[in-house]
């Protein structure tokens, strides 16, 4: 329940944006019914507005309550997954995705560095059996074009939102239980790109200590 109230609280502003959205979008369509049987009747109107607008006030509320919900368990899920050796062996620090989006869904991902470059892991579908860990390099291919193209057609990256690319590892919750998965992976990275050159995100380490 603490956990809950912390989530509604981070998310408040966020909260109050959706419920307005979906009380504009949804207002309108609860006068169908009236249009439809007493065609534009403004006193019939006038009328039926009081009710449409409580229908309107708790259709809302109970939508911000499911994506709430949503996203307690999907976090709640991804806190469980975080948790084991191979995730805990990398010891980065856990931020959000999607934060004050009334769109995109509340995700937790780790950030952290190892040897030249920052990585930020996330889980593709945590619901899943199978999961599937994406790792990204926190890369610049601003001026670097070249080397994004290498990177996916020789080295199984897959391109990715914001100008990233990724890799993707498939394993399951008792091959997590080893402590050096995900260690050995990104330390193979981290060490092919540093002779590629890559150039890295100006990522400030003290704010992940301190936010």
């Amino acid at each position: 329940m603490k956990d809950l109230l912390n989530l509604i609280s981070y998310e408040k502003k966020t909260l109050i944006r959706g419920f307005s959205t979906s009380f504009l979008i949804i207002l309108p369509f609860t006068f169908l019914p009236v249009l439809i049987r007493k065609g534009f009747d403004f006193q019939a109107i006038r009328i039926f507005s009081s009710s449409a607008i409580l229908f309107t006030i708790c259709f809302s509320l109970f939508l911000v309550f499911v994506a709430v919900m949503q996203n307690y368990y999907t976090l709640r899920l991804r806190k469980r997954i975080f948790d084991k050796p191979a995730f805990r062996k990398l010891e980065f620090y856990g931020r959000f995705l999607g934060l004050g989006s009334i769109v995109d869904d509340l995700e937790s991902v780790l950030i952290g560095k190892w040897d030249h470059y920052f990585y930020r892991l996330r889980i593709v579908d945590p619901e899943k059996d199978k999961l599937t860990v994406e790792i990204t390099p926190l890369l610049e291919f601003d001026e670097n074009e070249d080397l994004k193209s290498i990177l996916i057609k020789d080295y199984l990256y897959f391109e990715t939102a914001n100008n990233l690319v990724s890799q993707f590892l498939t394993c399951n919750n008792d091959e997590l239980e080893n402590e050096n998965l995900l260690l050995e992976r990104i330390a193979e990275m981290d060490s092919l790109l540093h002779q590629m050159k890559a150039v890295a995100f100006d990522v400030n380490e003290i704010d992940l200590l301190t936010t």
